[in-house]
């Protein structure tokens, strides 16, 4: 009787083990899951190649810059770290003034009651190697954005200007490398609004009245 005791003790010691076993491997692979889903977000939906990304333990560092907390996308769970990678680089948006109105002006978020055209590219927060400031300026009257590399373009503009000429937008690329995009800068005289756009297609080397500036330099995708 005794000897039918000790095995079950055994047999019940033995099945409490392998259920923690079971357990500690079910973490480790939904950990492992949520780890590549970020992996897969910053190959796949940002285009970033492998070669430029170093996993550093509990993030992932791009570029040598731009930094991905697996921590805050296991929290989000969803496809999109832009949120909890906001502190590290903006995301210009392109809108228009109004339904009837041509002339564009650029925001780090989407504003609603204004006709939305996407995403322009995202720019650093902070100076990197490669990178130079990107000052942003807005006409008070016709609300054209405009972006610079040049902060002593504005006052040679025949217009009111707002803006800080002491505090960049964010800083840039200025060459291209895998992960960028150049930003194509255009200008029209005629209705006296800047356009930037990482499609050259839009555009192209300029029509319906805009002139091709050149490229002002590389955003993240």
């Amino acid at each position: 009787m005794k000897t039918h005791k000790l095995l079950f003790i055994l047999l019940f010691i033995s099945f409490i083990s392998c259920e923690s076993e079971i357990e500690d491997v079910t973490n480790t692979q939904i950990e492992i899951s949520n780890e590549q889903k970020l992996l897969n977000y910053l190959l796949n939906e940002l285009e970033f190649e492998s070669s430029m990304i170093e996993d550093k333990g509990d993030a992932f560092l791009v570029d040598g810059v731009i930094e991905f907390p697996k921590k805050d996308f296991e929290t989000t769970n969803k496809l999109d770290v832009t949120h909890s990678s906001k502190s590290t680089f903006k995301t210009i948006h392109r809108h228009r003034v109004s339904r009837r109105s041509s002339n564009h002006f650029y925001r780090t978020t989407r504003v609603s009651g204004f006709p939305y055209e996407g995403i322009t590219g995202r720019v650093l927060n902070s100076g990197a190697s490669g990178t130079v400031p990107l000052y942003y300026f807005e006409n008070v009257f016709t609300k054209d954005g405009l972006f610079t590399r040049n902060r002593a373009e504005v006052p040679n503009l025949n217009a009111p200007w707002s803006g800080n000429p002491n505090r960049p937008f964010g800083y840039i690329y200025t060459r291209s490398a895998s992960g960028r995009q150049p930003l194509y800068r255009y200008y029209s005289s005629r209705i006296n609004d800047h356009f930037y756009t990482q499609n050259y297609s839009e555009l192209g080397s300029g029509r319906d009245g805009y002139i091709f500036e050149g490229i002002l330099g590389y955003t993240l995708r």
